[in-house]
């Protein structure tokens, strides 16, 4: 078990009490997989203080299902999971890296909740769940084309909630593009290919004030000044230099883009 990587279905969830008992005992059923993956994990690690916290590997959304849905997922998924790993070490961060779809051009509205709504629902989540520590929402720039403001709308919301709940906000900053680059809409886009540095430089200026840490998950293939993408290997190491001569000249302030915590 746990070995292939899976994102199972959160099932709708009605008012029959027999089918919140089935939703609750399969959202507890996976939490306990990634327990029992996060235990083989932190021993392979020797408890080691370089091991920050655990990443869930469910990837929850704006999608209308959620409304119903985080009741049962929230204090069984997230606060079960999260109990557990802080019974390892105290201080571990337990986290998730949703994403938002706003491209309407693309995804129909009545499918999706407007990032207020989507706010009010972590919200409640972080109540269910005392002891799961925050939100790294993906800008969902690279493949679902969220725009700027589209961004900057989901991070303000976000960052509402959380402070509310005195919850940090971190943004997983995507460092692809979708490749072909001519690629588009309704054509199925599946390549990926390091996006242009100066892509890159805006999300970081836009998301950079209304999240407390930015992350990224594409550091070796998007942004590497070794090996890189095998495929691209010269993008990603124009898109390093481009980035340390960013950073040198005081771009990012502080803190920058680092690797996410897995």
């Amino acid at each position: 078990r746990g070995r292939r990587r899976r994102r199972p279905a959160v099932p709708s969830l009605s008012q029959d009490r027999h089918a919140r008992l089935r939703a609750a005992a399969i959202v507890k059923s996976f939490a306990w997989t990634q327990w029992t993956i996060a235990q083989s994990l932190w021993a392979a690690a020797n408890g080691s203080a370089r091991v920050e916290g655990f990443y869930t590997e469910i990837e929850e959304s704006n999608n209308a299902m959620w409304l119903g849905a985080m009741k049962d997922f929230a204090p069984h998924y997230l606060n079960g999971i999260a109990a557990d790993v802080k019974g390892l070490r105290s201080d571990l961060l337990v986290w998730s890296s949703p994403y938002g779809v706003a491209n309407r051009t693309r995804y129909p509205a009545t499918e999706y909740v407007p990032p207020a709504v989507y706010a009010e629902v972590w919200e409640q989540a972080f109540l269910w769940a005392p002891n799961f520590d925050l939100v790294a929402q993906q800008d969902s720039t690279g493949a679902l084309a969220n725009s700027l403001s589209d961004v900057r709308e989901f991070l303000t919301n976000l960052s509402a909630a959380s402070t509310r709940q005195r919850r940090p906000l971190w943004s997983n900053v995507e460092l692809f593009e979708v490749w072909p680059r001519d690629c588009e809409w309704p054509d199925a886009c599946h390549g990926r290919h390091p996006a242009p540095f100066e892509r890159i430089k805006a999300q970081l200026e836009n998301e950079r004030p209304l999240a407390e840490k930015l992350i990224a998950w594409e550091w070796s293939s998007c942004l590497s000044p070794n090996n890189g993408s095998e495929t691209w290997p010269e993008a990603t190491k124009a898109n390093y230099k481009a980035y340390a001569a960013y950073l040198a000249g005081g771009g990012g302030g502080a803190r920058g883009v680092r690797n996410g915590i897995n």
